[in-house]
């Protein structure tokens, strides 16, 4: 089983994950992010649409929510809880059909690990992002935990790993950006960086 076939697999019963514990923490991270009324926000790697509700909250009728993974399956479920209420994108984070300088925040929750070429997805959206535009990567687990959880869930998946703070901060001021901060605790990670005016 591939990286693909096992997103596809889990997408049905994928929000079983959603422990209370766990929505808290989601908050905590959106409360964390300071998404803007009237902003462009891109959740990459979106899954099964767990931040869509909560990202339009934040930017409210003014603003715009995109919803991008590679699993067919789990954009599928996404838009089965949400309809036309979002843009759903098929395509991998390391070629995405978006313009350049179109979103101001991109957020990545619960995928970074999962990017089959980091260097290339960060540059990516670094170019999808408007100048002063916010990445934001984020878990509702600490590293050391997704990590972990990681290399015993299945073989496609066992080596997909957050980096150790140092590697991730130069993978993102390689790819351009700017106030970069990792913040890794005990029940959530959470990294961003700015692409500079």
């Amino acid at each position: 089983m591939n990286r693909l076939e096992f997103f596809d697999e889990k997408a049905e019963s994928w929000d079983e994950l959603l422990t209370p514990a766990k929505l808290r923490c989601i908050k905590q991270i959106m409360s964390r992010a300071g998404i803007k009324r009237g902003e462009r926000v891109l959740d990459v790697g979106c899954g099964t649409g767990v931040l869509l509700p909560l990202l339009q909250q934040a930017v409210e009728e003014e603003g715009e929510v995109v919803a991008l993974d590679f699993s067919t399956r789990m954009l599928n479920e996404a838009e089965r809880k949400f309809g036309s209420e979002f843009k759903y994108v098929h395509a991998h984070a390391e070629s995405m059909p978006a313009n350049d300088a179109y979103f101001d925040v991109v957020m990545c929750f619960a995928v970074f690990p999962h990017f089959e070429n980091k260097e290339d997805a960060l540059r990516e959206i670094y170019r999808v992002l408007k100048p002063g535009g916010r990445l934001i990567i984020a878990h509702a687990d600490s590293r050391e935990k997704i990590n972990s959880f990681h290399g015993k869930v299945d073989t496609a998946v066992e080596n997909d790993h957050i980096p150790p703070k140092r590697e991730t901060m130069l993978l993102l001021k390689n790819a351009g950006f700017a106030r970069v901060q990792i913040d890794n605790r005990s029940n959530h990670y959470f990294a961003s960086g700015r692409k500079l005016e």
